[in-house]
């Protein structure tokens, strides 16, 4: 095996792809399209801020007199380029700004011919530093890939794709490419690295999920790693019917906040958010006013019960179901003629409810989804945690907050505080800095307690 290393330009990387004698089909190789469009952006940022950019690996050979290249490592990298110079995507509203020779260009929301002449300029002109392969058995290839790729490490939410299946994870996809994923929730440049967007759409899923009967049982949180556990399960098992309610989630949600980066749309709150809407939905609240009515909610702080289950351990089962029914709650009461007077329900509840603590443990349990078939708590797996307050035995019986079964380990429970780092998988992959997002999301002014604070 002979090796060679060269700098190559964009301009004949992209001439060689276009006659053909550039390969990005290795066998080896992974398949396009697995980046999501920040990673896609944060490429094209730093190829114009000058950040190290990996080498590009090819295997070289000659067919007929002419030399062909084809792509060992690099693959994302090149099929990335080479789409935004087509035109076929827009970088991410997070993009940062560039600077070129003393001057500032904002590249965010720009596809490449919406960019400056000057940026246009200097993408076109980068070069990649390349290693070229000659005289190469398939086993030298094999192996040359299997080492340049060995020490990718996943996130946790990450794993849950190829568990779930290449149609539904590409279903998934399409889900989190909406609006609201991609602009109104307010995730940090690093939780989106992580695909927390994607962790947030499975939240939900497995939320919805567990109202089914014999749906998925949450065990004692709403972690990424039970996130990962639940594709397990939806693998080639996930009906036309909950594809469909969710989807119609996600619609809701994309009219109900069409804006950009609304702050209290962080990750704690919009599995709650989501899953509240799909009552509205059922309420035929209209969506605008749901919007509203959210935004309002967290503006003004929310309720002393929402702000208790924030912060630290938020991801917790008995903590998503207290900020569940303070949402709706709070959603009733503000909206009583679509919750307590729709097709004449509940009229007889209503009329005694003569005060507003009436009015708020009129409808406290949260009602199932309208498909789940006849589901009630008899309908529900002895096993299965309801998300309208009850949590498994192992965990309520014990008495304690403190006490949580370890995500993945089936026959050991470990016991730790609630305050400590790695409470939950939420912590564990974001730290104490999350945690008081999480709270300052909520609304809670610097000087209100919760239980990051109280830390």
């Amino acid at each position: 095996m002979q090796k060679s290393s060269l700098p190559v330009g964009i301009k004949t990387l992209l001439k060689y792809y276009e006659a053909g004698t550039l390969d990005l089909d290795n066998p080896v190789q992974r398949a396009t399209s697995q980046w999501n469009n920040l990673q896609q952006s944060l490429l094209i940022h730093s190829m114009l801020s000058d950040f190290i950019i990996p080498n590009l690996y090819f295997s070289k050979e000659s067919r007929e007199g002419t030399n062909y290249l084809s792509v060992l490592d690099g693959l994302q990298r090149l099929s990335t380029v080479f789409s935004f110079i087509k035109d076929e995507w827009m970088t991410h509203p997070k993009t940062p700004s560039v600077e070129l020779d003393g001057v500032e260009y904002d590249i965010s929301l720009k596809k490449f011919s919406e960019l400056d002449e000057d940026v246009k300029s200097a993408i076109m002109g980068y070069r990649f530093t390349t290693y070229q392969l000659e005289s190469c058995t398939n086993e030298e290839i094999e192996e040359t890939f299997t080492r340049l790729n060995s020490g990718t490490a996943l996130s946790k939410i990450q794993l849950a794709r190829p568990k779930m299946g290449t149609e539904l994870a590409k279903w998934a996809g399409s889900l989190v490419a909406t609006d609201f994923f991609q602009k109104a929730i307010n995730l940090t440049v690093a939780q989106l690295r992580r695909e927390d967007d994607f962790l947030c759409l499975m939240q939900i899923m497995m939320m919805l999920d567990s109202k089914y009967p014999n749906g998925f049982a949450i065990k004692t949180m709403v972690s990424a790693a039970e996130c990962v556990r639940f594709a397990e399960t939806i693998r080639e098992n996930y009906s036309d019917e909950k594809r469909s309610n969710i989807e119609e989630i996600v619609g809701y949600l994309n009219k109900a906040f069409p804006l950009a980066d609304y702050k209290f749309l962080r990750k704690n709150n919009i599995c709650v958010i989501a899953y509240v809407a799909k009552f509205a939905i059922e309420a035929e609240f209209p969506a605008e006013d749901f919007g509203d009515f959210v935004s309002e909610f967290f503006e003004n702080g929310c309720t002393e019960e929402y702000n208790e289950a924030s912060g630290a351990g938020n991801n917790k089962l008995i903590k998503v179901n207290q900020r569940v029914d303070s949402l709706y709650t709070a959603m009733c009461q503000e909206y009583p003629q679509y919750f307590f007077f729709k097709d004449g329900e509940n009229n007889e509840q209503s009329e005694e409810a003569d005060s507003e603590d009436e009015v708020e443990n009129a409808d406290t349990d949260l009602p199932f989804p309208e498909n789940s078939e006849e589901t009630s708590e008899e309908g529900m797996s002895d096993e299965t945690a309801s998300l309208d307050g009850e949590i498994s035995e192992d965990s309520e019986e014990d008495g304690s907050e403190d006490t949580e079964e370890e995500i993945g380990t089936e026959e050991e429970d470990i016991e730790e505080p609630a305050e400590e780092e790695g409470d939950s998988e939420y912590e564990e992959d974001d730290g104490d800095e999350e945690a008081a997002e999480d709270s300052s999301a909520n609304g809670v002014s610097e000087s209100g307690s919760t239980d990051s604070e109280e830390e």
